[in-house]
């Protein structure tokens, strides 16, 4: 009979022997190996297969013997063998037999994973690997950090090359050196710059009813006073004073806010500097002698007196009780109203006539006609003096588009020094660097590169003019690396210190994109190190330099017939370099100690991280991109290739490359998004013009991080202990290498599927539900999220909480 799973199942040579198909016994089993297997399963076989094979085969293993007759026959010896129990000798050598088997198998399977670049797992045999394909697995990189430096006394200030800094301990890392790869100049002048909080400027909203003003005179209540936009005259108003009071600022200085009865008609974006607040000093009334007609006729009025104040040109403003209107004076002239009508008088039956008296006044005419009212009620008021101007308060924050200018007197150095990198601190110690360049004589600072400041920094803010740029690595001078000798080919040393240095070198020569510290003599004469010996002649004095997986670096030389031999001589071989490098870089504010004191250097601060370092190419990368260089051959012809070239730059953590509209350039453009430093982006964006078609449009930046919170609320199995769990799931989610939420993974522009999240999650022993996902406060309900193109969800930035614990 059959099991269920042979029901049917046509197998006629099994069934004559077996009652299953499924009690056959085929040792070994033929291989079945498909493709892209993290590991090949090769081993054919382990002890109890072996041992059951061969107890099934040895009785019918037949040999050949000469028999007594001299005749050459076959015997099967074993056949009536029938030893099973465990301490028969031939049960033991057989058993013996079956783990020497298993070891062969298993040794064999290894051998076979360590041939092939994605199973193998020894790192020497990875190295091996990846040397056929003619790539160089990336060492580790030295990272790059911006000083503020301070000087003494009145002139300018050279820093020697190798002048060294260091930084302090920081997140478990030990200090690290920083040196100045060539002489640099600073200036007591340039060490901090004040800078005067920026204005708007600008009216904030339409019909405003509240000012601040800068009083230059007397302001009382229910003072009559013309605003006056000497710009945009239609914005002119008529006011009330309502109140005047102090007000304090979000700097904490005292302002004087004055409140008018009604709306003024300025409008927003009105620019302050064009604004006045006049005062009339006189007021007089309108000829009420006679009929309206005579005081108010179109666009002129008659005062009720001479007034030889009023001028041509002049501003007046007429008050009536519910109206208040602004005229401009232009013409002025004296003119008689009557103060009585010609009568006529009888006496003794003569009549004579009394001619009526007449009285000078003034005559204005005015720009524009004048409503028309009892003149009785309307007040004329004139001689208008500037009385305040219109003012803000500061804005809070200083930002890439306002104008800098400095709040004490900068003055010129003598020696002409012109500083064109700047670094920017707030109150908060956060900062940002510009480049750009001093006007001494306006005292102001022109940025031109701006990229990089992306949020607006706090005031107070100082601008630090003296920007040193050092490099990490510790000087070793003169090392003795050995003796050569002329009778050995391709002689190698190891150097005393590690890791060696290594900076960015983004040449179209240099394959890594890199560049290492390390200088080798020979009886006095600098050799030259190359990326291989390939190509090189018997004469060339050229070296190679690679590392082990201990980070030592091995310093080898030619073999006679590429590259020239060592000459012999005892300690003729020295060297100098530098070591120290990583990823780990110091934070703001680590690096502020001089190693050696320089004269006229008073002090150094880092305002910003230190940048570009790089831990030595892992394993998993080499595998993902020594394949990916045979391909591309040292030239970038794809958006794949950019993508490969950029991922593989020090300091970069993701990438993203595709073409898109450039809207500047009107054509479409290949456009690379990179995860790392924005001081990066210039090296980076060489490397990737170096190595691609000149013609071909390339916009390089990095990524806009979107801060990212997020809230897991996970049910947890009683079994397990809680806090083993959670922290497991930090593991999981953050981990650089595989974590679903770490910049390196949650990619560029990509979404971020609530599924991912949750299968993430739930494949974390201990883990029994996912009961909700909140992201910035917000129920994580749809079946995903989209940072959009170029950006993408930093949660470095914002945070993970799992069961109310938040992560570090």
């Amino acid at each position: 009979m059959s099991c269920t799973q042979c029901t049917g199942k046509k197998n006629a040579a099994a069934q004559v022997n077996y009652p299953c198909p499924c009690d056959r016994f085929v040792f070994p089993s033929p291989l079945n190996i498909g493709a892209g297997l993290d590991k090949l399963p090769r081993q054919v076989g382990t002890f109890p297969e072996f041992r059951r094979a061969m107890l099934r085969d040895l009785r019918k293993e037949a040999v050949e013997v000469i028999d007594s007759t001299n005749t050459l026959i076959e015997v099967t010896p074993l056949s009536g063998w029938r030893a099973r129990k465990n301490d028969d000798y031939g049960i033991m050598l057989l058993e013996m037999w079956a783990y020497v088997c298993d070891c062969l198998s298993f040794y064999d399977e290894v051998l076979a994973n360590e041939a092939y670049l994605r199973t193998c797992a020894l790192q020497p045999d990875l190295r091996r690997l990846v040397a056929l394909l003619g790539y160089l697995p990336r060492p580790a990189v030295g990272s790059v950090v911006d000083l503020a430096a301070l000087a003494e006394g009145r002139l300018r200030v050279q820093l020697p090359a190798g002048t060294a800094f260091r930084s302090g301990a920081f997140d478990g890392n030990p200090p690290q050196v920083f040196e100045l790869d060539q002489n640099t100049f600073i200036h007591p002048f340039t060490n901090r710059l004040g800078i005067v909080p920026p204005h708007n400027g600008t009216v904030q909203q339409d019909s405003p009813d509240t000012l601040l003003v800068d009083l230059k005179g007397e302001i009382k209540e229910n003072d009559i006073v013309l605003l006056v936009n000497n710009a945009i005259a239609s914005q002119n108003s008529c006011l009330q004073v309502k109140k005047l009071e102090k007000h304090t600022g979000l700097d904490n200085r005292q302002y004087n806010r004055i409140t008018f009865t009604t709306p003024s008609n300025l409008k927003k974006g009105a620019l302050l500097e064009n604004l006045r607040l006049m005062k009339p000093v006189s007021s007089t009334g309108l000829w009420t002698k006679s009929d309206t007609g005579v005081s108010i006729n179109g666009t002129k009025i008659t005062l009720n007196a001479v007034n030889q104040q009023v001028k041509p040109g002049d501003v007046i403003m007429l008050v009536y009780p519910n109206l208040k209107q602004w005229f401009t004076v232009v013409t002025v002239k004296e003119v008689s109203r009557p103060l009585a009508a010609t009568n006529t008088v009888t006496v003794n039956k003569n009549v004579f006539t009394l001619q009526g008296i007449g009285s000078p006044v003034t005559e204005l005419t005015l720009n524009a006609v004048v409503t028309n009212a009892d003149p009785g009620e309307i007040t004329v008021y004139y001689g208008m003096q500037p009385i305040a101007t219109i003012i803000d308060e500061p804005n809070p924050t200083l930002s890439s588009t306002d104008h800098v200018s400095f709040s004490a007197l900068v003055e010129t150095p003598v020696e002409n020094y012109r500083p064109t990198s700047f670094l920017l601190q707030d109150k908060n110690t956060l900062g940002t660097s510009i480049e750009g360049s001093i006007n001494f004589e306006n005292q102001t600072l022109s940025a031109t590169g701006i990229e990089s400041w992306k949020q607006p920094l706090t005031l107070p803010v100082n601008a630090y003019g003296n920007v040193i740029t050092a490099s990490r690595g510790e000087k070793v001078e003169n090392e003795k690396m050995g003796s050569g000798n002329a009778s050995v080919a391709g002689q190698s040393f190891k150097l005393k210190k590690k890791p060696l240095t290594y900076h960015l070198a983004p040449t179209a020569d240099n394959d890594q994109g890199v560049k290492s510290s390390l200088a080798v003599y020979v009886n006095g004469i600098k050799w030259s190190e190359v990326n291989s010996f390939y190509g090189k002649g018997e004469y060339d004095q050229v070296y190679i330099v690679r590392q082990n997986d201990q980070g030592e670096s091995l310093v080898t030389f030619g073999d006679g017939i590429r590259g020239q031999r060592l000459p012999s001589g005892t300690d003729n071989v020295i060297c100098s370099y530098r070591f120290g490098a990583g990823a780990a870089c110091p934070p703001a504010g680590s690096v502020n100690q001089i190693s050696k004191p320089v004269k006229g250097l008073q002090s150094v601060n880092n305002i910003l991280p230190a940048y570009g370092g790089a831990d030595a190419e892992e394993a998993a990368t080499m595998r993902t991109y020594a394949p990916k260089s045979a391909l591309i051959l040292g030239r970038i012809v794809s958006i794949k290739d950019m993508e490969a070239v950029a991922a593989s730059f020090p300091g970069v953590r993701a990438v993203k490359a595709e073409w898109r509209w450039d809207s500047g350039k009107q054509r479409a453009s290949a456009h690379l998004y990179y995860i790392g430093s924005d001081a990066l982006k210039a090296s980076l964006s060489q490397r990737i013009r170096n190595l691609s078609d000149p013609s071909t449009p390339i916009k390089v930046e990095p990524a806009r991080a979107l801060r990212f919170f997020i809230n897991l609320s996970v049910s947890i199995n009683p079994k397990f202990l809680e806090k083993d769990v959670i922290s497991a799931l930090f593991s999981s989610l953050l981990n650089p290498g595989s974590g679903i939420l770490s910049p390196e993974n949650i990619g560029i522009g990509k979404p971020l599927y609530r599924s991912r999240v949750f299968e993430a999650v739930l494949n974390v022993s201990g883990t029994e539900a996912v009961h909700e996902i909140v992201v910035n406060s917000i129920f994580f309900n749809t079946f995903a999220l989209t940072p959009g193109a170029g950006n993408f969800f930093d949660i470095e930035q914002g945070g993970l909480v799992i069961n109310g614990k938040r992560n570090g």
